[in-house]
């Protein structure tokens, strides 16, 4: 199974490395000689192999170092690296990544054992603490900024918090999540509960939940249960990806809504919100419109595989006319299609231009 996740995602970066120019041993291009391509992700020699075992995926920001001088780090080296590390000599965001596998993905009573001890995660594991199977060993960790500076050693910092082409890089990432499938995704630092960040984790398909965790290393709260306890999740009461109270969904049903129709399932408006975002321009936005056309309301997020939710929800942020329609959300969670003033379309087409 693992063999399986790994082809796939090799491929996906092979076409990658293909499009945006990239030497696939070295990481380079021509056009970025300060800069390389980092590495391949992490996939753990059993990540998918065990039923009772939920796949998560961690997403950390950015790679921190150049871990692999004058060339790019491929998937053997970088499992060797993670998951053959004798656990008391985890670095701190490893050993944190060890405790957050625990509570997210793993079954039994292993992390009520430990969520309370008042250490650090390193000092856990250097206390002899470990499990007869390495967590470690089931997840997928990758990084959403995949560019690092040549030579780089200090770890601190953001300066590589940014994208040679962002098109190709967000739908490598989102790409990569689909083809990996985890139950979970864990990001890794605060500055994935901030704004800039939304449309990403709005991304996560509707069947996985996913969760903002500060990051292991961080000084002050390197103990399990400082660094497992979420910062935002898609079960948030503050975020409006959640479903309206039954109320409002009873109202709005007695309300005048004839066009609701409750979920609607249909994989090309995913695809179609790709294209929205100029990730994909291959994909027509006739399917989404078409969709949304037809059927009106778009009902809460609350089933699985609801792409238009994702649709919706993007177009109703933007405020983007298209077909000379924009989609507004009237109540949390809900969002009708409504004929776009002239002023609109003016304004949209001033930003774009």
């Amino acid at each position: 199974m693992t063999v399986q996740y790994r082809g796939q995602v090799e491929a996906l970066y092979r076409r990658f490395f293909c499009d945006s120019g990239i030497d696939p041993e070295t990481g380079t291009t021509p056009l970025q000689t300060d800069w390389k391509f980092a590495a391949y992700p992490y996939i753990g020699s059993k990540y998918g192999a065990d039923p009772d075992v939920k796949r998560l995926l961690v997403v950390g920001r950015d790679i921190g170092s150049d871990e692999t001088p004058g060339r790019l780090q491929h998937f053997e080296e970088r499992r060797r690296a993670i998951e053959c590390t004798p656990l008391p000599s985890l670095n701190p965001h490893i050993a944190g990544t060890y405790f957050t596998v625990l509570k997210y993905a793993c079954p039994g009573q292993e992390w009520d054992q430990i969520k309370d001890r008042d250490q650090t995660c390193q000092a856990i594991l250097r206390d002899g603490y470990s499990l007869r199977s390495n967590p470690l060993s089931y997840i997928a960790l990758t990084n959403f900024y995949k560019w690092v500076t040549v030579g780089r050693r200090n770890k601190g910092g953001a300066q590589d918090c940014t994208f040679v082409d962002p098109q190709l890089e967000r739908g490598l990432f989102l790409e990569e999540v689909r083809l990996l499938a985890p139950h979970v995704v864990v990001f890794q630092g605060a500055d994935f509960d901030k704004a800039r960040f939304r449309q990403v984790r709005d991304a996560i398909p509707s069947e996985a939940e996913w969760h903002v965790l500060v990051h292991p290393s961080l000084r002050g709260s390197r103990r399990p249960k400082d660094i497992t306890h979420p910062r935002l999740s898609g079960t948030d009461p503050n975020d409006d990806s959640l479903p309206p109270s039954p109320a409002v969904a009873d109202d709005l049903r007695t309300g005048g809504t004839e066009g609701y129709g409750g979920l609607f399932r249909d994989d090309a408006l995913l695809l179609g919100l790709i294209a929205l975002d100029g990730q994909n321009q291959a994909v027509r936005l006739h399917d989404v419109v078409a969709h949304v056309l037809e059927h009106g309301y778009a009902g809460p997020r609350g089933g699985k595989d609801s792409a238009i939710y994702f649709a919706c929800r993007w177009l109703a942020k933007h405020g983007k006319p298209v077909r000379g329609f924009v989609i507004t959300s009237p109540r949390r969670g809900y969002y009708r299609l409504e004929k776009a003033t002239k002023a609109r379309i003016a304004a949209w087409s001033t930003d774009v231009a």
